[in-house]
């Protein structure tokens, strides 16, 4: 092997190490904001599912496994533009749920915020309730949020027209 050969493969092998070295990320802990400050979070709205009537609810707020969400969700595809189920990343991403008893209202659940407070997390929902039907049914709404979160303390709100906001663990 000549001099410029093993000066060739010297500098390949070096632009190769510190490619691995940039290309392999360490997970972040998200930056906290200051005392009395919130910071907002970025979610995406999961859409698309059901759930399940064996469902056994976790008394944590937090999703982070696809074989957990299976436990609780299924998929219900639609016809038209926008009818497959929302994808959700879980090796990126956690769900939070708010899913709400059995009822004969008319009762949507709609994510509207996440919020960075300190160093706990809260995930805002608005619920409107409307007319009596005539059939029973399991609202609920979930928000995939980015995973480096996860290890966070999750707080579900729920803030319904006219009355306080609820807040749980």
């Amino acid at each position: 092997m000549s001099v410029s050969s093993r000066y060739v493969t010297f500098v390949l092998l070096l632009a190769a190490i510190a490619f691995l070295a940039t290309a392999c990320k360490q997970r972040r802990q998200p930056p906290f904001p200051a005392e009395g400050e919130v910071q907002h979070v970025d979610f995406c709205e999961v859409r698309n599912y059901f759930v399940r009537n064996d469902a056994v609810l976790s008394a944590s707020p937090k999703i982070c496994s696809q074989a957990q969400f299976d436990q609780i969700f299924g998929a219900a595809a639609v016809m038209g533009k926008g009818g497959e189920p929302t994808a959700v990343d879980f090796e990126r991403q956690f769900v939070v749920p708010l899913v709400l008893p059995e009822t004969d209202f008319s009762t949507t659940v709609e994510p509207l915020e996440v919020t960075l407070e300190g160093d706990v997390l809260f995930c805002t929902f608005a619920v409107t309730r409307g007319e009596r039907q005539s059939f029973t049914v399991r609202p609920f709404a979930l928000m995939a949020i980015d995973r480096r979160y996860a290890d966070l303390q999750v707080s579900v709100r729920q803030k319904a027209a006219g009355l306080e906001m609820i807040e749980t663990q």
